[in-house]
């Protein structure tokens, strides 16, 4: 392999094990994404401090955050999963053919 070859190999594996554990961590993000559910009990003391219009403002806002950061995650996910098969298909390319022992039959 070139020097060239050599150093594609070791940024493209460096490159996916970070994508590996940026995936991580999108994962621990979805799995803590209800958390924000948790924005809609700030309704309440909104209702009582401003008024109706916070508690709508509360309930509309609430659904809104939530359906935004999965949407976001879920494309993130699926962005990095993509990237990494991608720069595994190009690891596996940029690999040397395996050497092949010469079979041929022995000269009479």
């Amino acid at each position: 392999m070139s020097a060239q070859s050599d150093e594609k190999h070791r940024l493209l594996s460096a490159e996916l094990v970070r994508l590996e554990g940026e995936l991580g961590v999108l994962e621990a993000q979805w799995n803590r994404r209800h958390y924000l559910l948790l924005f809609g009990f700030l309704t309440i003391p909104g209702y009582l401090w401003l008024g109706p219009s916070a508690l709508a403002l509360g309930l509309i806002a609430t659904p809104a955050l939530f359906a935004t950061q999965s949407y976001l995650l879920a494309v993130r996910k699926a962005e990095c999963v993509q990237l990494i098969a991608e720069g595994k298909v190009t690891l596996l390319r940029l690999r040397p053919p395996a050497p092949t022992a010469d079979v041929s039959p022995p000269a009479a």
